[in-house]
């Protein structure tokens, strides 16, 4: 949380709270931050098939919504 409070653009610390938003069961909140992450400038979508903590919310249609938003940008 420190990381992207010292830097906004930083996606990575985005994305890691989401990670852990979803390994404390609330996929609400790391929804928001996925979409913080992409907001900054994440771009590495093709590894989110790999990464086995999103295999839960891959399912989820407001998470597939929610990439293909911003896939293409």
């Amino acid at each position: 949380k420190s990381a992207v409070e010292i830097d906004p653009k930083q996606y990575l610390g985005y994305y890691n709270m989401a990670i852990l938003r979803l390994r404390q069961g609330r996929t609400d909140d790391a929804l928001k931050e996925f979409e913080a992450s992409f907001m900054s400038g994440f771009s590495s979508f093709e590894k989110l098939d790999q990464d086995s903590d999103l295999s839960e919310i891959r399912k989820d249609k407001r998470f597939i919504d929610l990439v293909a938003r911003y896939k293409g940008k």
